[in-house]
């Protein structure tokens, strides 16, 4: 249907005033012919008003064309003023949803129309002659707002708000240079949108070179004073120091061997002096007395120890816990990262092994599971199959072999 129809004729070019005056005049007893040529109005069209036979248009009203709107003027207010009403309650309706709205209204008050019922939808003609009739309504992009500014904006608050204001103004009555309006929006450093270039018709994808296909966020923090001087805005970058994960030593700290260490230390227990168990040996002096007099609060005997961090759990432990993770696979109940995470904290808890875990988020942290999957390579993180409870019932030792026995 053409959107902006200009007329080809001059049917209906009479005035609605004279067609009530004819209207009259016939009523009071006047012949059509008469009142047709006095009023200048069609005869045929005074005739059909008169005997009430036109369906379309009663009375002196014009109505061009046999195409009328599906809603009646009050009908198509009514769904305008629901549609701002949503749009304040920050539930805006998208042009799917209108559509939809149209023909479930006209189908629920059993109102003639020509909308898809396929669909169950009106048709975008429709609503480009709703909007053209309703200026008062525009299609615009709606700002995304969190479910907890939502509530937290409304008129009580706000109120609350400006009546604090007010009262700590009259209180110390601050100058216009002293009150200041701080705010924080998002920087990304790769555009999220492209301005249109030009490119050769008929090509399927047009590029455009960036830094990276994913920027970084940056929150920008800009405040400025009711007189308008600008404090310099301040840039949030966000930086992740991660523990290194593939540690390079630096120093040739225990080199000695661990049996040359086991040597020296029965020979002390055996009465050799330190010194000359540990010229005999190649060990160190200190280590041999610490390691001899049970002083090293993390290394026994002539084992070796790096580092003054360890793991939370002890070897056994962490065996224990693979053990658990492979089962629940088998089982079909697979556990995510979160899960082991959580799981690592409740078993630190539990036994009551000291732990660098955070309480807040009761999980230990990812930095762990890293060094948990290196130390246990058998296990790693796959993205698991779909099976229903049905087949994974059905699926079992039992079955199978009484399968293959058939």
């Amino acid at each position: 249907m053409p959107r902006n129809y200009i007329r080809k004729t001059t049917r209906q070019n009479w005035s609605e005033t004279s067609m009530q005056s004819a209207l009259d005049a016939v009523k009071d007893g006047m012949a059509f012919k008469t009142a047709s040529r006095q009023f200048s109005v069609p005869l045929m069209a005074l005739k059909r008003r008169t005997k009430g036979k036109n369906k379309l248009a009663m009375g002196a009203v014009k109505v061009l064309g046999s195409k009328q709107t599906v809603f009646t003027t009050e009908q198509e207010a009514e769904l305008v003023k629901h549609i701002k009403d949503m749009e304040i309650r920050m539930y805006g309706l998208t042009k799917t949803e209108i559509l939809s709205l149209a023909y479930t209204l006209a189908e629920k008050n059993k109102i003639k129309h020509p909308f898809s019922s396929k669909r169950e939808k009106a048709g975008i003609e429709w609503l480009k002659g709703f909007r053209k009739r309703h200026p008062d309504i525009t299609l615009r992009a709606p700002e995304s707002t969190s479910a907890a500014r939502a509530r937290a904006f409304n008129k009580p608050v706000v109120d609350k708000f400006f009546s604090i204001l007010k009262d700590t103004q009259a209180k110390h009555s601050f100058p216009p240079y002293r009150i200041f309006n701080v705010d924080e929006t998002s920087l990304c450093t790769v555009p999220t949108k492209n301005t249109k270039v030009f490119a050769q018709t008929g090509r399927k994808q047009v590029a455009r070179v960036t830094s990276a296909e994913r920027g970084d966020t940056t929150t920008a923090v800009v405040c400025g004073s009711a007189t308008g001087n600008f404090i310099p805005p301040m840039f949030i970058a966000y930086f992740l120091q991660a523990m290194p994960r593939n540690y390079i030593r630096k120093t040739t700290r225990q080199n000695w061997s661990e049996t040359s260490m086991q040597s020296a230390l029965d020979a002390v227990k055996d009465g050799m002096a330190f010194k000359t168990a540990s010229r005999q040996f190649s060990v160190p002096l200190m280590a041999l007395k610490r390691r001899t007099k049970g002083k090293n609060k993390l290394a026994m005997g002539a084992v070796k120890v790096l580092g003054s961090k360890q793991t939370v759990f002890t070897t056994e432990q962490e065996a224990e816990l693979v053990k658990h993770i492979k089962d629940m696979e088998i089982r079909m109940y697979g556990l995510t990262k979160t899960e082991i995470l959580s799981l690592a904290y409740q078993l630190a808890e539990k036994n009551k092994i000291k732990h660098p875990f955070s309480s807040k988020r009761e999980k230990a942290g990812i930095e762990w599971l890293k060094g948990f999957r290196k130390r246990h390579p058998d296990i790693t993180l796959r993205a698991p199959e779909s099976t229903s409870a049905a087949r994974a019932r059905a699926f079992n030792k039992p079955v199978v072999d009484k399968f293959f026995r058939f």
